[in-house]
């Protein structure tokens, strides 16, 4: 019994000691495994952490402890909430959800600031069962060079190739890439320029503020556009329309700049002329009409604040369209430059010049006394300083040539008058200067207003007189100096409703402006036409009609009167136009050419006025005329032994080797009768012989 109880307890003893020894064993495997664990931790280049079931960090593992977000000790026993940013904090505790779950490794992504950087890591969470009761691990690595060289790699595939220039940098402004254009546009190469700031560029233009309030946009908004000055590598400056985009990463912070731009110095050289032609006179290189009115109106608002006068000339060249007949748009583009150039030399560099169109000039002149007398004395010297200088010879390619002009002035102080009131005030007193004779220079005056007014009603009227058949053709006979009636001539006369029978003085001048001459005058040749017919069934005798300037340049004249004669029916013998010197002057080669034109159909030819002009004698019988009619201001001032009775003796004389019959126009006393008898004149008209009457009178 005992030797059993030996044997048991001896069996019992050995078996302790091979447990002992098998648990020994065990542990020292276990302690060489996590001994190799963490060598094989400590020695990884990231660092892990060791989290418990409830989330707290119970281990951390790292080659060095500096590159932490915070000190270790910090983390040992904290949650991540407690030691990491929100947002890291909300990425691992997503990937600890299931305490004590499953083994497969679960990853994210997180960035921590190191060292004063942020920096990105992969997270892979694993959940480990022993030591018991578990434990998660969090393998850290650092992967911030491979995104960036991703995101850079992106970026470069996606922003440089286009045609734009594009330059990228790195956070801190360090260029790293550029494209080809960018080299085209600036002339740098990409090896120039890497690492350096793109300041490289600046042209010295924008100041200091100017790049503030851009990277404050940027900042702000994410992106800045706009244009910028900047010099190229040879030193040249040139206008790009650029963008500037900041790229952030998943933690909001800044990894790159792009900047943007393409080279549009060109188009903004063209948009400085288009803005340079819509404000100025390409000829003279004055002021234009916009420019004028809107330096006009500041010059307003000026004169409001300060009291002072101010004044509005209005300058028109005086027959300046005889220069662009007679010698050709070339010669009369010259003379406008150099009467730009004397206009300068005449003004202030206060004063704006403007050509406001063909040869009208206007000069705005401010800071005037703030006395109306002496501020119109001013103006009226300054304009007389114009008006000497104007007038004197112009020198056009070797041919000296003079003119005069016009010059109309309104003087105005404030803002009360509208801008249009002023331009037309100006406008009105250089007419007023133009009917007081030419070469001087009128101040507008209250009732040119109410003249313009009439004038501006009566072309109105005037549009609507030949629908409303309110025209009507007088008729004065044409006799010789004994009173035997030879012919008549047709005189227009419109019967206006309110003003009543109005001759043509009152409103011929009106209507050849406005053109509407043109219908009047063919409405006029159609009524003598079918009229002469009334006059050829009582006696054969022939009838004029004048014909306006516009008429007679018309380039189908001719063919008009052709046809309203074959309209008619008329008798092209019994017809004779009255034409000017003046009007055959315009253009002597044409003139010559339509009368043949018009002879041959069988018209006559009457030179009305005779004896203003400067018609030469040979030119004279060169044309196919029927008779010279002695111009009435001749015959009014006709007294023997005048001057009047000399000249139309010599007309006389002129027109008898001619074989031209002589007619005066405007005689209205039988004395005047006796000394034309006396000289030879073959006919008379005139109310001595009988007034216009219409045809149903006669």
């Amino acid at each position: 019994m005992d030797a059993l109880l030996r044997f048991g307890a001896l069996a019992l003893v050995v078996a302790c000691v091979l447990l002992g020894l098998g648990l020994l064993a065990r542990l020292r495997k276990q302690i060489r495994r996590n001994a190799v664990l963490r060598a094989t931790l400590a020695a990884a280049p990231d660092f892990v952490f060791e989290l418990d079931a409830e989330g707290r960090f119970c281990e951390l593992h790292s080659r060095s402890y500096d590159v932490l977000y915070r000190p270790r000790e910090a983390y040992l026993g904290s949650t991540p909430e407690a030691v990491l940013p929100t947002e890291a904090a909300s990425v691992i505790r997503a990937l600890i959800v299931q305490p004590g779950g499953t083994a497969d490794a679960v990853s994210d992504q997180v960035s921590l600031p190191v060292n004063g950087y942020w920096r990105w890591f992969e997270v892979t969470a694993c959940w480990r069962s022993e030591p018991q009761p578990g434990r998660w691990l969090l393998w850290m690595r650092d992967i911030t060079d491979q995104k960036e060289a991703l995101a850079d790699h992106q970026i470069s595939a996606i922003a440089l190739q286009t045609q734009d220039a594009v330059l990228i940098t790195d956070r801190e402004r360090r260029i790293i890439r550029v494209n080809a254009a960018f080299t085209e546009i600036t002339g740098y190469r990409e090896d120039e320029v890497i690492g350096r700031n793109p300041s490289l560029l600046s042209s010295g233009i924008h100041d200091e503020s100017f790049y503030q309030q851009l990277w404050r946009d940027i900042e702000q908004e994410g992106y800045w556009s706009g244009e910028l000055c900047n010099r190229r590598k040879n030193g040249g400056l040139f206008t790009e329309r650029a963008v500037i985009k900041a790229v952030r990463d998943g933690a909001n912070m800044v990894t790159h700049y792009i900047a943007s731009f393409s080279d549009i110095t060109e188009r903004k050289a063209a948009e400085a002329q288009m803005q340079k032609l819509a404000y100025q006179d390409p000829l003279t290189l004055l002021a234009n009409r916009r420019l004028l009115i809107e330096r006009l109106d500041n010059v307003r608002q000026q004169s409001r604040r300060t009291r002072q006068y101010a004044a509005l000339l209005y300058i028109d060249l005086d027959h300046f369209k005889q220069l662009n007949d007679a010698f050709g748009h070339s010669l009369g583009d010259e003379l406008l430059v150099q009467v730009a150039r004397r206009m300068k030399a005449c003004s202030r560099t206060s004063d704006s010049l403007a050509r406001t169109g063909g040869d009208e000039f206007v000069v705005l002149v401010g800071g005037l006394p703030g006395d109306l007398g002496q501020a119109e004395s001013a103006v009226q010297a300054y304009g007389n300083k114009l008006l000497a200088a104007l007038r004197r010879p112009y020198d056009l390619q070797g041919q000296a040539y003079i003119l005069s002009a016009s010059i109309g002035a309104t003087v105005f102080r404030g803002d009360e008058q509208p801008v249009d009131t002023l331009m037309m005030s100006a406008d009105l007193a250089m007419y007023a200067s133009k009917q007081a004779g030419r070469d001087q220079l009128c101040f507008f005056e209250p009732d040119m207003q109410a003249r313009l007014q009439r004038r501006s009603q009566l072309e109105l009227d005037l549009r609507q007189a030949l629908a409303a058949d309110q025209f009507e053709l007088h008729y004065q006979a044409r006799t010789n100096l004994h009173g035997r009636i030879l012919g008549y001539e047709a005189l227009l006369r419109w019967r206006h409703p309110r003003l009543g029978l109005l001759r043509p003085e009152h409103f011929l001048s009106l209507a050849e402006s406005s053109g509407l001459i043109i219908d009047i005058g063919r409405w006029a040749l159609r009524q003598v036409c079918e009229q002469s017919r009334i006059f050829a069934d009582e006696a054969a005798l022939p009838i004029s009609i004048n014909v306006s300037v516009r008429q007679w340049l018309a380039a189908d004249f001719v063919d008009q009167v052709d046809a309203i004669i074959a309209l008619t029916g008329a008798d092209p013998t019994v017809l004779e136009l009255e034409v000017t010197e003046a009007l055959i002057g315009r253009d002597l080669d044409r003139s010559r050419e339509c009368m043949a034109q018009l002879s041959e159909l069988g018209l006559r030819f009457v030179l009305d006025d005779f004896g203003t002009g400067c018609l030469s004698l040979p030119l004279l019988h060169a044309l196919p005329l029927d008779r010279l009619k002695i111009d009435v201001s001749l015959v009014e001032g006709l007294e023997a032994r005048s001057s009047a009775y000399t000249i139309i003796k010599s007309i006389i004389a002129m027109a008898r080797p001619l074989g031209l019959q002589v007619l005066a126009e405007g005689v209205e006393t039988p004395e005047q009768v006796q000394i034309l008898a006396a000289l030879g004149c073959d006919q008379c008209q005139g109310y001595c012989f009988g007034e216009p009457a219409l045809l149903a009178q006669h």
